[in-house]
């Protein structure tokens, strides 16, 4: 089996992001993934040359493959060992300069921390679990710099997040809702809505930081 042929075979059976690496300049991604790159182009395509981008949860760091390719520094964190491993290897395969690191979003670390664009894609329900606080992460966010590419899911309609909530903070849920969510954020962001996907549960907004 080739270097190729294994790397690709642990993406498919440890599965976070699917995507094929076909040779060192060309991904095949799931349409699911390939949804949000799309959006993702639609903002940052011809202007994240030399731009610093956090990629928060960024599993096998897809997304931060296709930005580095436009020329972006890009910082990944994610607090899977595994997929901190492969994020690396797919890195290194690739011949890119990205800087994965593994451990949880915390406000220490991000407080340190500066960035032109933050890409925060099916992770937010997570952030919450640990802040439990949609003001609190917003705050964060925006003393960073950043402005904001969102992804996620707003309330329990989505099967991943509803399953999170109901094992780690079943009678929290109440307090994860989209008006909860999007109030906290329209006090530090302008907020403009891109759509949704997987069946409407997920839903993409570009967040940019009020001066």
């Amino acid at each position: 089996m080739t270097e190729l042929e294994k790397l690709n075979k642990d993406i498919e059976e440890n599965y976070l992001q699917k995507f094929e690496i076909v040779d060192k300049n060309q991904i095949i991604s799931s349409e699911r993934e390939q949804n949000t790159i799309d959006h993702m182009l639609s903002i940052f395509n011809g202007k994240v040359e030399n731009k610093k981008i956090l990629d928060i949860g960024c599993n096998f760091g897809l997304f931060s493959v296709m930005l580095t390719w436009m020329k972006a520094k890009c910082t990944g964190i994610d607090p899977n060992e595994k997929a901190i491993e492969i994020a690396n290897r797919v890195k290194d395969y690739l011949g890119l300069k990205i800087n994965y690191v593994l451990g949880k979003f915390t406000k220490e670390w991000l407080s340190k921390k500066k960035f032109n664009y933050i890409i925060c894609t099916s992770c937010y329900h997570y952030l919450w679990g640990h802040f439990k606080n949609h003001d609190e992460i917003f705050k964060l966010f925006h003393g960073t710099g950043a402005d904001i590419f969102f992804e996620d899911a707003l309330d329990m309609t989505d099967y991943s997040c509803n399953e999170y909530f109901t094992k780690q903070f079943p009678t929290e849920k109440h307090l994860y809702t989209k008006e909860l969510i999007l109030d906290a954020a329209k006090k530090y962001f302008d907020l403009s809505y891109m759509g949704d996907h997987l069946n409407g549960t997920r839903h993409i907004y570009w967040m940019k930081r009020e001066k």
